[in-house]
């Protein structure tokens, strides 16, 4: 993936002149009309909780829209490759009520699927990274580097349906790009479709990914086994707790998850409220030999876990043919996500 180095260098991380990028944000419509309220640049927003840049209470402070982009577009992922990404839309911060952007971002080496969270009203970008990515370092790019920085090269600021596949078309018709240089947009685009066809197969999260989290081996082997007798053609992730689910989620978003509840480390519960803090919200089938589903249910709801509709609840002990059915279930209902 050698073509984000050439494109926009690498080096120790610096950033773009404070006096450029409060222009880049001051200039910006909604900040000329007043309607956004200006904030002084900080690389972490003090008084915000969470983990950086993973979860609306701590989005990353960047400066307006122009500042989204380029931060996302030099932004690396823990096997130093960039990122295909688009805008999921909006949400509210709950630390201070003001609006977060929410973009869902995947290296282009397919190895990390992340929901990412950005703050758009400051004087300057954040050169902080959240855990394990990196930045690229402004100091090290030329002047045609820093202008594709600030473009829609590799993404958009729009939703795009079936994200990433059909990203290409959304790029070919960016206006900015083609208003920049005519066929620029085409050119792009044709660039995402070949990094898109190095990795085939491994961009839809459809139907038939599964991450399985239960601590018992052999209940766990048992649950595999029978989804995979059922339909061979799953593809289907395993973890031990609730630590390692959050790993195995970070490098790409499963279709479903099927979890226990009592798990040393992280419990289900505890997973379940991580993910709904980071804006993902999976159809989710939690099992359980010591909670009843209505505990479960209180539990969730004391917990602020506001997503109950995409959660079923089987107890244990089951007949894996309950299990066939309620994943059955969740996978006609499909992937959802934020």
């Amino acid at each position: 993936m050698g073509f984000f180095n050439k494109i926009l260098g690498t080096g120790k991380v610096a950033d773009e002149p404070l006096e450029k990028q409060r222009h880049d944000l001051l200039s910006n419509p909604m900040v000329t009309m007043g309607i956004w309220k200006v904030e002084e640049g900080c690389d972490e927003i003090p008084g915000f909780q969470g983990a950086f840049g993973l979860t609306e209470s701590n989005p990353i402070p960047v400066n307006g829209i122009v500042g989204e982009i380029c931060y996302i577009n030099r932004l690396r992922s823990k096997t130093g490759v960039g990122f295909f990404y688009h805008r999921l839309g909006s949400v509210s911060n709950p630390v201070n009520q003001s609006p977060v952007d929410k973009f869902e971002i995947v290296a282009v080496d397919a190895s990390e699927w992340l929901i990412l969270y950005l703050s758009p009203y400051y004087l300057r970008r954040s050169i902080k990274t959240p855990t394990g990515l990196t930045l690229f370092s402004w100091d090290n790019m030329n002047d045609f580097q820093r202008t594709v920085s600030k473009l829609n090269v590799t993404g958009s600021t729009e939703f795009v349906n079936n994200f990433p596949i059909d990203l290409p078309n959304k790029v070919l018709h960016d206006a900015k790009l083609n208003s920049i240089s005519p066929g620029l947009g085409q050119a792009m685009a044709k660039r995402i479709n070949e990094m898109l066809s190095m990795q085939a197969g491994k961009w839809g999260r459809s139907h038939d990914t599964i991450l399985v989290v239960e601590d018992d081996d052999t209940m766990r082997d048992f649950i595999v086994q029978f989804l995979l007798d059922k339909q061979p053609s799953l593809s289907i992730e395993t973890a031990s707790d609730g630590v390692e689910a959050l790993d195995k989620i970070a490098e790409r978003i499963p279709s479903i998850l099927i979890t226990n509840l009592n798990m040393p480390r992280m419990d289900g519960i505890t997973l379940l409220k991580t993910l709904y803090e980071r804006g993902i919200n999976l159809p989710t089938l939690a099992t359980s030999g010591w909670w009843t589903q209505e505990a479960f249910k209180k539990e969730l709801a004391e917990k602020g876990v506001a997503s109950e509709k995409l959660i079923v609840f089987l107890q244990k002990p089951f007949q894996f043919e309950e299990l066939g059915a309620l994943v059955e279930k969740l996978r006609q209902g499909g992937p959802i996500a934020g």
